[in-house]
């Protein structure tokens, strides 16, 4: 059996790439010349990661997952995959926690402002 290695998984937020909802990664390229591309595996807690079906799959070295859960943390493993469609290891897992940024309500008004 082939195998397949990663160098690693970059995690990448923001404010200019993830709007709320959305987080992007980048990676470094595999180097061996049969690379197909790659898939971004997720899963919450108390589920495991379904390795049949990834969050995305794509050629390059970025990808953005979009409408995700305020309040809920995520888990992200990449796999590289070759032209027969053998497929890498895990890279190291990255954890996302996504904001919840007014939890149902708008932020209170400010106070102890002083008019100038």
């Amino acid at each position: 059996m082939k195998k397949l290695f990663l160098t690693g998984l970059i995690f990448f937020l923001g404010v200019a790439v993830a709007l709320a909802g959305d987080v992007s990664f980048m990676w470094d390229a595999n180097t061996e010349p049969d690379i197909a591309g790659y898939r971004l595996f997720m899963h919450t807690e108390g589920v495991d990661y379904d390795y049949v079906n990834p969050v995305v799959e794509c050629p390059g070295t970025g990808a953005t997952v979009t409408n995700l859960t305020p309040g809920q943390t995520y888990y992200f493993v990449l796999r590289a995959f070759d032209t027969e469609d053998f497929e890498s290891g895990n890279s190291k897992e990255v954890t996302h926690n996504e904001p919840n940024i007014w939890e149902g309500r708008p932020p209170a008004n400010p106070t102890g402002l002083i008019k100038k």
